[in-house]
């Protein structure tokens, strides 16, 4: 289930934390705390699930990057990816979307110069129902975070029915096929964006198919949200 790598970061952090403190800790204790924890994702909407109405444009690919315009999501990779699609003369097309701020960082507006030939969508979607469309239209779903917790954007697209391409890191091991993950080389942006062109051409060569993340429907965990619920409340209720 995505986000298991949070938690363990959490807990490997608390045992950190315990282990330089002086005295008093309790003995066990964060073999409890693991053995009382869940991992339960946020869902994703059920109608996002929807069987695809077109074929995946394998010539020209429309791309999609649909993520937070801040630094820690990899924008200055995303433009290094680009290069390298150009320098190979791959046609796409691409949409950058996602929640802006004032003070972006500048490979956004890079890219936007390099690359205005090829943008079919810009900036970001007021309308969730314009935003449902893109995604229906998209073949391909980018990342290039070095941050994320769940990647509740890709997993939204991946419903959609875009093919994803993430880096091989985070919590995208948990959901995307390992054809569509390319090699993460977090201190080495170039050799990153050369291996994520691979897995695109690779994908497009070998047919990747849609990889709808089923385990994610909220249909299918609302079950788990409800017996946790009960729980907390039973248990909240044996101690009143």
């Amino acid at each position: 289930r995505s986000q298991r790598k949070n938690r363990d970061s959490f807990l490997e952090g608390a045992w950190t934390f315990l282990d330089q403190m002086p005295d008093g800790v309790p003995d066990g204790l964060i073999a409890r705390l693991r053995d009382k924890s869940r991992v339960i994702p946020v869902p994703i909407e059920d109608r996002l699930y929807a069987e695809r109405r077109k074929p995946y444009n394998r010539d020209c690919p429309r791309l999609l990057w649909n993520h937070r315009w801040e630094y820690d999501k990899g924008p200055d990779r995303l433009l290094k990816l680009l290069q390298v699609l150009d320098q190979r003369a791959l046609p796409f097309r691409l949409s950058v979307v996602g929640e802006r701020f004032r003070n972006h960082p500048k490979a956004f507006d890079q890219i936007h110069e390099q690359f205005g030939h090829r943008i079919e969508q810009w900036g970001f979607l007021e309308s969730r129902r314009e935003y449902d469309q893109l995604l229906a239209r998209a073949d391909v779903v980018i990342s290039t975070a070095l941050h994320d917790f769940q990647g509740l954007s890709m997993l939204e697209a991946m419903a959609s029915g875009c093919v994803p391409l993430a880096p091989d890191r985070l919590a995208y091991r948990e959901y995307v096929p390992e054809l569509c993950r390319y090699e993460s080389h977090e201190q080495d942006a170039e050799r990153e964006a050369e291996a994520a062109a691979d897995s695109l051409e690779a994908m497009l060569e070998k047919g990747a198919s849609a990889c709808p993340p089923e385990g994610w429907r909220a249909s299918r965990l609302a079950g788990d949200y409800q017996s946790l619920f009960q729980h907390l409340i039973k248990t909240g209720a044996g101690k009143s």
